[in-house]
Order: C-alpha cells, then sequence, then structure tokens
C-alpha cells in the first residue's frame, strides 16, 4: 500500500511540473510552485525526491520516453509507405513537428539547466527511440557494399545536430523564420545529407 501511496503522490509532483512547465514555461518552475499546483506542502516533495532537480529529472525522461514513443508510432505507420532515404525525411519532419507543438518542452529538455542527471537515471538516458530507427534506415540505404559502421554513426550525428540546430536558432529568435520554413528547411538537409551518402557507397 506505501509503495501505491508513493507512486501516486510522485505522479501528482510529476503532472504539477509538466503544467507549470507547458502553460508558463520552464523558468516558472520551482518547489513551491510544483507543490502548489499538485496540491502539497513544497516540502513534502524532499520525502519523494532527493532534491527538486531529482524530480525535474524524472519529467525529462518521461517526456523523451513520450517522444520515442511518439516516432516509433509514426515509424509504424510510415514505413511502407516510404523507401529508407525517405522515410528518414519524414522521420525527422516529425521529430521537428513533435517540438513545434510544444516549444515549451523543448526549451525545458535541451535549455534549461536541471544539474548531473542523478546516477539512478542514468541509463536511461542511454538511447531514444530516434537513434535505434536512425540505425535502421541507414543500414537499409546500404546498396550491396558494407557501409562504414563510423560513417552512419556520423551521418545520424550530423542529422540529430542540424535539425536541433534549426529548432534552437528557431526557437530563440535568432533565426526569424515560419514553422513551415524550419520544416521544409529539415526536409531539404536531410535529402541533401542522405543523396551524398548513398553517392558514397555506391
Amino acid at each position: 500500500m506505501k509503495a501505491i501511496q508513493k507512486k501516486r503522490t510522485q505522479r501528482y509532483f510529476m503532472d504539477a511540473v509538466k503544467t507549470v512547465l507547458e502553460q508558463d514555461g520552464p523558468e516558472a518552475l520551482s518547489a513551491r510552485t510544483v507543490g502548489k499546483v499538485a496540491g502539497y506542502s513544497y516540502a513534502t516533495i524532499y520525502n519523494y525526491y532527493r532534491d527538486f532537480n531529482h524530480l525535474l529529472w524524472h519529467v525529462s525522461l518521461e517526456y523523451r520516453d513520450d517522444l520515442a514513443a511518439y516516432l516509433k508510432a509514426q515509424h509504424d505507420c510510415l514505413k511502407e509507405q516510404f523507401s529508407a532515404g525517405d522515410l528518414l525525411r519524414e522521420m525527422f519532419t516529425a521529430h521537428a513537428a513533435f517540438f513545434l507543438e510544444r516549444p515549451n518542452v523543448y526549451t525545458f529538455l535541451f535549455a534549461h539547466p536541471i544539474g548531473e542527471i542523478p546516477d539512478d537515471l542514468r541509463e536511461r538516458m542511454a538511447d531514444t527511440a530516434l537513434r535505434s530507427i536512425l540505425w535502421e534506415q541507414l543500414h537499409e540505404l546500404e546498396t550491396g557494399q558494407e557501409g562504414s559502421p563510423d560513417a552512419i554513426r556520423t551521418m545520424a550525428d550530423v542529422l540529430v545536430t542540424m535539425v536541433h540546430g534549426l529548432l534552437v536558432l528557431y526557437f530563440s529568435g535568432k533565426r526569424p523564420m515560419a514553422a513551415a520554413e524550419l520544416v521544409a528547411q529539415v526536409r531539404a538537409n536531410v535529402a541533401f545529407v542522405v543523396e551524398l551518402y548513398v553517392k558514397k557507397e555506391g
């Protein structure tokens, strides 16, 4: 019963973090604000988490799980419609679209400092569905020759970094553009990199 109660209370706090974050942005997050939204004294947080950042890391990983599930669903839906290269383009489009609809979540995950990841959560940071999908699709781009694992890894990193770079510029306002322009740029960049890779391996 105590374990069930603990999970229920932790759920209240995690949902409260999400409510504050999605409504007001990561700058509004504080133990007092989250405690108030959850319906508890802020001091109760420390009965369930080592500190406030420990709670924020739990929420961060849950958002990453949400992204992974979203991308997996997109992949399963689209994989029969597109070849490997075109599917990569569609997956990165979906990746960008996920965050365009959740700007505060993007800022929280990639720009808001919450300290070092706690040791008990470190393993969950090791991978995401996006990376596993990338590897699957990149291997399908092979043209009968054995592709270099280093080349595939580098290409994956280039594509991920490209999307996040565009999202940072978009959300920061440092490069004024409409959301549709960002999506078009993502699609064009993925197509360009894939074409270079196919030519090289062919």
